[in-house]
């Protein structure tokens, strides 16, 4: 057998090969898409094909949003250093360290001897001045007497003008009817000179009344012009009381400084002075005494800016002092200043009444407080929630199948979050293995690690 008739026996053994191959491969690819596609639907393909979740019920529970402990201290509510306003010894001291004060109480006493001295001249001036205005008004008294007297005399001056002027009449008809008489008869001119001579004594007598008019008028407004001066003395005289008072007030008021007393309510704390000692009010230095308020005590409390939307008065606030181990006091919240201070926090105040003195100003100890309370509230763990671009949602199971429900949540305190709405408290919400799982798609409920039908 020839070369070329050998080459072409052996190429068509290797084409049949390669054809016998490619059948068979054929072949087994169409059974196995038969055999898949037979298979869909299946249960157990659907078991196969399902993802392995674990499950929690919804509850309700009790929660709180409460602000990270911070540290608290117990302060007085007021607390006052008490100086002296005077210069002068010491005198008395009435307390020390630890006396309960009220107010008003005495603390102190400073011996002052040039203000007494002076008080004492202040209180004689008065006196000068008081006596000053007794004298004022008796001049009132004796002017007014001076002028009714004046107007006695222009009544009684009035009176004998009247009588002059009656006797002039009288005296110029008797000289008129013997002058005509002289002039008819035998009359004597000697008569009628007598006559004519008592009628112009009359008149001069009118002239002189008319004249002590004008006297006694002149008199009288002499008189109440001393009245109006000593009526104006008495008001000169009224106001040096006035002024002599104002004085001596102002000296009483320097010596009231020479006794110290409490403001207020309170426990001594510090006293720095002894009996004998000289005061100085105008050198800065030293109080003589501190005092402070401990029936009513303030704790204040800083709270961070995230937490400040959400901080009203009446809060509580929970406190654990490191003088009073495993005791927890609860008090709310009396004011804050709705500003962010240092560290961007809010400052926010408790008011303690502490009538029974069991709590020391200075007492340090850490605060917390409950900006949010919501007890038997529904809730669900922090970890089955998710969000995308729609909102948030949670996956339960309904039917062997994962169902998304869209939810709107409130207080989230980091492990458990309260549902508002979207859920009625009976569903089993999806927590592990919700990553991998998509709406409608068939889950397999794992608990105590071992499958349990659903």
């Amino acid at each position: 057998m020839s070369k070329p008739v050998r080459v072409g026996i052996y190429s068509s053994l290797v084409v049949c090969l390669i054809a016998v191959g490619a059948i068979w491969f054929i072949s087994i690819a169409s059974r196995s898409n038969a055999s898949t596609a037979n298979e869909v639907g299946s249960p157990a393909q659907e078991q196969f094909s399902a993802v392995r979740v674990e499950t929690v019920k919804v509850t309700r529970e009790d929660l709180k949003r409460v602000t990270e402990p911070g540290p608290a201290e117990l302060l007085p509510f007021e607390q006052t250093d008490l100086y002296a306003k005077a210069s002068g010894f010491l005198k008395e001291v009435k307390v020390d360290i630890g006396d309960r004060l009220k107010k008003g109480d005495v603390v102190a006493e400073l011996y002052i001897p040039e203000l007494v001295q002076e008080f004492e001249q202040k209180k004689q001036f008065l006196e000068q001045a008081k006596a000053a205005v007794v004298q004022a008004h008796a001049a009132v008294d004796a002017a007014e007497a001076e002028v009714d007297a004046a107007a006695a005399r222009v009544a009684l001056t009035e009176a004998a003008k009247l009588k002059a002027e009656a006797d002039f009449q009288y005296r110029q008809k008797d000289h008129q009817r013997i002058k005509n008489l002289a002039e008819t008869t035998s009359i004597n001119q000697a008569v009628v000179d007598e006559k004519q001579f008592q009628m112009q004594s009359a008149d001069a007598a009118r002239a002189e009344a008319a004249a002590k008019i004008k006297s006694a008028s002149a008199d009288i407004s002499v008189q109440k012009a001393k009245l109006a001066k000593a009526k104006s003395d008495v008001i000169g005289a009224e106001a040096g009381v006035g002024v002599a008072q104002a004085d001596a007030n102002r000296v009483a008021a320097l010596l009231e400084y020479a006794t110290i007393r409490a403001p207020y309510d309170s426990v001594i704390t510090q006293r720095n002075v002894h009996t004998g000692a000289y005061i100085d009010s105008k050198a800065d230095g030293t109080p003589l005494f501190r005092i402070v308020r401990s029936d009513v005590l303030r704790v204040v409390v800083d709270i961070p800016e995230k937490d400040v939307p959400y901080l009203n008065v009446g809060d509580q606030v929970q406190t654990e002092l490191d003088a009073l181990p495993g005791t927890n006091f609860k008090w709310p919240i009396a004011r804050f200043a709705p500003v962010l201070g240092t560290g961007r926090k809010v400052r926010a105040e408790i008011h303690i009444k502490n009538e029974d003195g069991k709590l020391y100003p200075g007492m340090y100890g850490r605060a917390s407080i409950v900006l949010e309370d919501k007890p038997g509230t529904l809730t669900v763990p922090a970890a089955a929630l998710a969000n995308d671009s729609t909102g948030t949602f949670v996956y339960c199971v309904a039917d062997g199948k994962a169902k998304r429900l869209p939810v709107t949540i409130g207080l989230n305190d980091g492990r458990k979050v309260e549902i508002t709405s979207g859920l009625n408290g009976n569903e089993e919400i999806i927590t592990a293995g919700r990553a991998s799982i998509r709406d409608g798609q068939p889950v397999v409920v794992v608990k105590n690690n071992a499958p349990s039908k659903t």
